[in-house]
């Protein structure tokens, strides 16, 4: 079943059920926490694979024996790469929390 949500002042929150719109708080919310669930795990498995990518590639290592800061400077262009989109996917978590 597929779900969308809209917001209408006089109504409240609406949710598209697939056939037609219904006026449902509790529908929404739940909509609303399906979706923060589903950014959740998105976010996880980019931060999985990232580290995974970071390990493969030498970056976990440089930043394990330097820290963040001075391994940013230390990088190649690949390390570089896969550090900014780990950085991206901890911050996406963050943000969606």
């Amino acid at each position: 079943m597929t779900w969308s949500l809209a917001i209408r002042i006089p109504m409240n929150y609406i949710v598209y059920n697939g056939s037609y719109w219904e006026e449902s708080a509790p529908k929404s919310q739940a909509l609303a926490q399906a979706l923060t669930e589903r950014q959740l795990e998105e976010a996880e498995t980019a931060i999985t694979k990232q580290t995974q990518e970071m390990v493969k590639n030498g970056a976990f290592s440089i930043l394990a024996s330097v820290g963040p800061k001075k391994a940013v400077g230390m990088f190649n262009k690949a390390q570089a790469h896969s550090y900014e989109l780990f950085e991206a996917a901890q911050a996406y978590t963050r943000n969606t929390q």
